[in-house]
This record gives structure tokens, C-alpha cells and sequence, in this order.
């Protein structure tokens, strides 16, 4: 259980942690690891470990929650297209 109460979702910061091959080296579980009730969004940035430049991100959540977000936010949330090709071709 996570040490907050409520029912809200708790949004996190966590750079880095979900690239594979990264160790997280003494530092304390994420609270997504440590989730178990489906209240934690993790908010990402390619920026951290691609290019500074990209200025493009992704969200870690529950999965109602990403068909909620998708639903309302359009296919790019203004990231530009080339952006978008290229983390695409990246991530293959």
C-alpha cells in the first residue's frame, strides 16, 4: 500500500526508470513498483536519454486511464512528426 490516503492518483516523476538496461543504484523503489491499486501515473521524457531537443514524453498507468487520455488527446499532443518517425523507428 502506498503512504497516502485518499482515492486520488498519484503522478509521479521517475527519469530513466522505465528504459531498459537502467539501474536505479541504491535509490528507493519507484511508486509505480510499488503500486497496488492502480493509482500511480508515471510521467516520462525521451528527453532524458535520447536528445534534450525532443521535447517529447509518455505516460505509465493504469490502463483506463491511457484509453481515457488517448480518447481526449489527439493522435500528437504537439509533438512534431518528425519526432514522432523517428522515436517510432527508434523503438523497432
Amino acid at each position: 500500500m502506498l503512504a497516502f490516503g485518499g482515492e486520488d492518483p498519484l503522478a509521479a516523476e521517475d527519469a530513466g526508470a522505465a528504459l531498459p538496461g537502467t539501474e536505479r543504484a541504491g535509490l528507493p523503489p519507484s511508486f509505480l513498483s510499488v503500486d497496488t491499486d492502480g493509482r500511480v501515473v508515471r510521467c516520462d521524457t525521451f528527453s532524458k536519454w535520447v536528445s534534450p531537443g525532443l521535447r517529447c514524453g509518455f505516460v505509465t498507468a493504469p490502463r483506463p486511464l491511457i484509453v481515457k487520455l488517448a480518447q481526449g488527446a489527439g493522435p500528437s499532443l504537439g509533438v512534431s512528426s518528425p519526432v514522432q518517425v523517428f522515436l517510432v523507428e527508434m523503438l523497432r
